[in-house]
């Protein structure tokens, strides 16, 4: 064993010293792997961070989301009435809580501001197993509809407003202009719900919303939010059958209001990162493609020195080497590269990693230092890979080296050999495996850039240049009465009308969906219980498509007619007059909002049809859209659209003086142009396509390194042979050719293996597209002559130098 140890030891620092002895060659193969064992780290990280590492919660992994279902509506939020039914008649869950995320407008301070809050059932914390670092979590006593309003403050809202002073228990602040006591603060790490675009601020008791009457409705859908722990030893399937028996009780219970009403479980890691997972997946197998070229790449590499180190070999074993020692020579080597590779790998994805933290779109981490970070997991793929890429790389010419014919090598003029066509047969199938990789996932990102072009491109049936938007909510407190909100949403926009540069300014209550409501068409059947109609319903001012840049396509908008006094009117898209009524006018025509039409005075007739819009991204179906005149309906919360003549947020301290002159303590909130809206809605794609892009592109770039280094050992290897030729009479253009065919023949067998690998995977890529079809022929075919015209660029510069051979050296040499 002594003796083993000592022999291996002797290897490694043999090794270390053969290495140091060509260090351009090391520096390039440390590199390429770090580029490859790093991006294999960086998005496996993401992968842990996102799906293996468990989440910051006790017992996160029973922790499940419960979702209300809909025959016809599909997933919807969960009603509260129907949230408590849950909670006391299943026998799978230990506890479930509810949450529902809200804004107040805080006043009391020198300038309002808008608080972003989740209210949430009092048992949630202890569900979560988190508890405040300073005060207490709600109580029993915080959520009888007598008790005092409480809440509860972040950790970053507690730093910015109290300065991490715990004089902040005890304290009460305004919300909505009703006093709210502090009674804890929560850990910095904590965010709930995870994977948010924002945190919230505070956190007040669900539960004293029972004192308003519409939040009791079975019927009202108010944005909440469910999740439970299941018992120890209860799996999600049998949740399921309890949960379904529930919502088969209901159903018979509440007919009107629970038919087709169903119950969906899933666990709440999976629940909260499905939108993810596919394109982080698909990022994956880009690095595994990059990983791969990256090993055919060092493999060649190895392949050629150990080539050039057959005279090496051949002694040693003409001095009594034995094939296991000149193996374990090659893969100490080997594997001394590989691990250098790996660390330089690890250095580069903490790089990377700290990038991504930057740029993921739309995400809100725990603690990102924390959670998106390189555990033992990470490092045991980051090792598990780099000693697989070590023995992968370093076998093949350990084994053909162990081979080696003494007598052959030790004859200088011996240029060839069995072994010799093998190696040369090894190297050309590795060129072949990248050029194939390499085009594959050229395919697909370019499939990822057309669709990001197109989804740019794409009409969202209104026009968001030149439009801000900024979120505007009336307290009862102050406007306790319909009459004194309308009235000063009427003056607000005769103002902001006034201000120079604005074109137009409307009200909305729904700009970009998020409000569905059932209907009722005139003359049509009664749909059955459980199959409700649902469309988008959106209350507006008279001048909101001008506003939003939405075109008429039939009858008039609303104009100072259209009051609450006059005849109740309505507008729909044109997804909605086809549906309903596809060979006539949809003007005249009669529709209900809310439960079935009592009297005639229930309906409203339709006065304009306008174009559909898509509410959710031009990449989202969006439901049919209605639109209710503002003076007939009522409300306090109002999206304010103004259309400019030039930038649209240099309007924005404008209209601020005006809604501080009406009425200082109403803080502003959302300001966000239209284009921003769209730009963020393209983030995700526009990260996937860039990542994929940028994978793309070095394998690319690897390939063609690839090619060059085989064709330039191959000029090298047939030196002797090119000079006779030309000494023969051999014109360049025939050296040329006779280097450039063998080249191009491998990218031409590469690039017809990688276009029926990219056929075989389009699958795997089709649900991220958008506008493009997975077998898009513009995209295979430039792809191909991309890479056909590099391999060419990557083959011409040995081929020069092929004809620069002098042919009375190779003759003098003969």
């Amino acid at each position: 064993m002594v003796n083993i140890m000592t022999s291996l030891f002797k290897d490694i620092r043999y090794g270390f010293r053969a290495l140091i002895k060509s260090p351009c060659y090391t520096l390039i193969a440390i590199l390429t792997l770090g580029i490859g064992i790093g991006a294999n780290t960086t998005i496996f990280t993401a992968i842990n961070a996102f799906f293996l590492r468990p989440l910051p919660y006790e017992a996160s992994e029973r922790l499940v989301d419960l979702q209300e279902r809909h025959a016809t509506f599909g997933g919807m939020s969960t009603a509260y009435a129907n949230y408590q039914d849950w909670r006391d008649r299943n026998k799978s869950f230990e506890e479930m809580a509810c949450y529902r995320g809200a804004r107040y407008n805080r006043t009391g301070v020198d300038r309002a501001e808008v608080v972003s809050s989740q209210q949430v059932t009092a048992n949630l914390f202890p569900i979560l197993g988190v508890k405040p670092i300073a005060g207490r979590a709600f109580e029993d006593s915080d959520i009888s509809l007598d008790a005092e309003r409480t809440v509860v403050l972040s950790y970053g809202y507690w730093q910015e407003q109290f300065e991490g002073s715990k004089d902040a228990l005890g304290q009460k602040l305004l919300f909505d202009g009703l006093p709210y006591t502090v009674i804890g603060v929560m850990p910095v790490d904590f965010i709930f719900p995870p994977f948010r675009s924002s945190s919230n601020d505070v956190w007040t008791p669900m539960e004293l919303l029972k004192r308003e009457e519409w939040f009791l409705n079975r019927n009202n859908h108010a944005g909440s939010g469910s999740i439970g722990k299941l018992k120890a030893g209860i799996s999600l399937a049998q949740a399921q059958t309890d949960m379904d028996s529930i919502a088969l009780q209901l159903q018979e219970e509440y007919p009107d209001n629970n038919s087709g009403c169903t119950v969906q479980l899933t666990n709440y890691q999976e629940r909260i990162t499905r939108n993810i997972k596919p394109g982080l997946m698909l990022l994956m197998g880009a690095v595994f493609f990059v990983l791969l070229i990256v090993s055919a790449n060092i493999g060649n590499l190895l392949m050629i020195r150990a080539s050039a180190r057959n005279q090496e070999f051949a002694v040693r074993s003409a001095l009594g080497a034995g094939r296991m020692q000149i193996i374990r020579q090659i893969l100490c080597e080997g594997m001394i590269l590989v691990c250098a590779g790996g660390l330089a790998g690890l250095l580069f994805s903490l790089w990377a990693s700290d990038l991504i933290i930057r740029i993921i779109p739309n995400q809100s981490l725990m603690n990102p230092d924390e959670f998106f970070r390189i555990d033992t997991t990470v490092l045991l793929f980051s090792c598990g890979i780099t000693l697989g890429a070590g023995l992968l790389l370093s076998m093949v010419p350990a084994w053909q080296s162990s081979r080696i014919n003494v007598n052959d090598a030790m004859k200088e003029t011996s240029r060839s050999s069995t072994g010799g066509m093998k190696r040369k047969r090894y190297r050309e199938l590795l060129i072949i495996s990248e050029i194939s990789l390499a085009l594959m996932l050229l395919v697909g990102a370019g499939l990822m850039m057309r669709s990001f072009v197109n989804y740019l491109n794409a009409d969202p049936g209104y026009n968001p240049r030149n439009v801000v938007k900024m979120d505007l909510s009336l307290t009862e407190h102050k406007y306790p009465e319909d009459a004194q909100t309308k009235e000063f949403y009427r003056s607000l926009l005769q103002r902001v009308n006034a201000i120079p540069g604005v074109q137009h300014a409307s009200l909305s209550s729904n700009i970009l969906g998020q409000w569905q409501s059932t209907y009722y068409v005139e003359h049509a059947p009664i749909p059955e219980p459980g199959q409700n109609l649902h469309a988008e319903f959106n209350v507006i001012s008279a001048d909101h498509f001008n506003s939003m840049g939405i075109r008429l396509i039939e009858g008039r908008y609303f104009n100072q007619h259209d009051v609450e006094d006059s005849k109740q009117v309505v507008i729909v898209d044109e997804r909605f007059a086809q549906k309903w009524w596809p060979d006539q006018s949809a003007v005249g025509k009669r529709l209900a909002q809310g439960g079935p039409p009592s009297d005639d005075d229930s309906w409203r007739e339709v006065v304009g049809v306008v174009r559909h819009i898509k509410h959710y991204g031009v990449d989202q179906n969006s439901r049919e859209s209605v639109y209710l005149p503002f003076e007939q309906r009522n409300g306090r919360e109002f999206t304010l659209v103004v259309r400019t003549k030039g930038e649209p947020m240099n309007i924005v301290n404008p209209i601020r003086h005006e809604i501080a002159l009406m009425d200082n303590e109403l803080p502003v909130a959302g300001i966000q142009t239209l284009m921003d809206i769209n730009i963020d809605r393209s983030n995700g794609r526009r990260f996937f396509a860039t990542l994929l892009g940028t994978f793309a592109l070095t394998a690319l770039f690897l390939a063609a390194l690839g090619i060059y280094g085989v064709i330039s050992y191959s000029v090298a290897q047939r030196s002797h042979e090119i000079g006779i030729r030309m000494a023969m009479g051999a014109k360049v253009s025939d050296v040329l050719w006779l280097v450039l065919k063998k080249g191009l023949s491998l990218a031409g067998i590469g690039v017809f293996v990688g276009l029926l690998g990219s056929l075989a995977l389009h699958r795997f890529i089709s649900s991220q597209l958008f506008g493009v079809s997975g077998f898009d022929p513009i995209t295979y075919i430039s792809v191909s002559i991309l890479l056909i015209a590099v391999a060419l660029v990557a083959c011409y510069l040995p081929a020069r130098k092929a004809t620069k051979v002098d042919p009375m050296v190779t003759l003098r040499c003969e």
